[in-house]
């Protein structure tokens, strides 16, 4: 295991976010997940926003966050290096997930465009 500086977006009190850094130890993927440096997250007024006004503190916020695949577990065939990935992700510098709550996004879309997509989804169900 190695460790890597993360970056993430806080909100540990009422009207007081920050940007806090921390070593993270990386543990071994699971067979499903992937996981990589973070290109772009999109923020949530609505939800996020709700959440913060329930006043749970420290809140971690995140809605959608796009990612370059940097490693990818033993049954996660359906991606590879290289690959850019859209997930329901928080505002931090790298991302990790299961490949079951992860999708592809297309080489032409830009990673910022892309984060929008989450927010179609919602309106489409």
């Amino acid at each position: 295991m190695s460790q890597v500086e993360h970056r993430q977006v806080v909100v540990s009190k009422s009207r007081h976010a920050e940007l806090v850094t921390e070593q993270v130890e990386e543990h071994p993927l699971q067979p499903n997940e992937i996981r990589g440096r973070t290109l772009a997250t999109l923020v949530s007024a609505g939800t996020e926003l709700a959440i913060y006004r329930r006043g749970d503190f420290p809140y971690h916020p995140g809605y959608a966050a796009v990612f370059r695949v940097e490693e990818v577990g033993a049954n996660a065939s359906s991606f590879t290096v290289g690959d850019t990935a859209l997930a329901m992700g928080p505002h931090k510098s790298h991302q990790r997930h299961d490949v079951d709550h992860v999708v592809r996004v297309p080489d032409t879309l830009d990673s910022i465009h892309a984060t929008f997509s989450r927010l179609m989804a919602v309106s489409m169900s």
